[in-house]
């Protein structure tokens, strides 16, 4: 009897011992294993441009700030303030006086009605269709949006919150972008006071988050797209 249970456990091992016939390749190990699927994530995802009209949902966004909670900061002061916004009213009242950089590369146009206002440059000959047929997203056109607000002089730790919170949301599926230029255009009283940013702490970036719209793609603008990656040895030196 024993001598037939160990013939039976072997032979039900040994498919699996022996991958059922098969021998598995480091490639397939390494997309079996979650951590490099996470690595691989980060080394090739870009910025979302374009976002559906879903709206975000409260648990979702409450699971993206979490990560930006626990984001590592100097002295474990989490000197930051997390100001989530889903209605879209207040998304485009909020961002009404942040300053927009063309994709010209022109100074930021400034709000209507400010000291030394000048008229909006015109669009750049060099842009493609694909970028007047499917504007791209910023903070005014978001689906929903994050201020990242810090005391002054942390903003390095800010930016740990966001880019936590940037990779959570790609983790949970969605798409997301940092705008930080012009970001501090929206530091108003008013816009503080409506965000609940405490005192003494200025907003530093708008995370904007929401399901990507992939119909759209995001490869053929060469002029305002992704730009290409510098060379490891051009941006980084490893000392043995």
């Amino acid at each position: 009897m024993y001598k037939l249970f160990r013939l039976t456990l072997v032979g039900l091992l040994f498919p699996l011992l022996c991958g059922c016939g098969k021998v598995v390749s480091t490639d397939e190990t390494s997309a079996a294993n979650p951590n490099e699927a996470v690595l691989s994530m980060l080394n090739e995802t870009r910025t979302t441009q374009y976002f559906s009209s879903n709206a975000m949902s409260v648990q979702d966004i409450t699971a993206i700030i979490e990560a930006g909670r626990n984001a590592t900061s100097g002295r474990n002061m989490q000197p930051w303030h997390f100001s989530a916004i889903i209605n879209q009213d207040v998304i485009k009242e909020i961002s009404a006086g942040m300053a927009v950089m063309p994709p010209t590369g022109a100074p930021p146009s400034a709000p209507a009605g400010a000291q030394g206002a000048t008229a909006s440059p015109s669009p750049s000959p060099q842009l493609p269709p694909s970028s007047s047929a499917y504007p791209k997203v910023g903070f005014a056109t978001a689906p929903a949006a994050i201020a990242i607000a810090c005391t002054p002089g942390d903003e390095f730790s800010a930016g740990l919150a966001s880019q936590n919170m940037f990779t959570a949301a790609l983790l949970k599926g969605f798409g997301a972008k940092i705008v930080a230029g012009g970001a501090a255009a929206l530091n108003s009283d008013g816009n503080k006071a409506k965000l609940g940013i405490p005192a003494g702490m200025n907003i530093v970036a708008i995370l904007i988050v929401g399901i990507a719209d992939t119909t759209i793609d995001m490869t053929a603008d060469g002029v305002t797209g992704a730009s290409t990656r510098k060379p490891f040895n051009e941006i980084a030196t490893i000392i043995e």
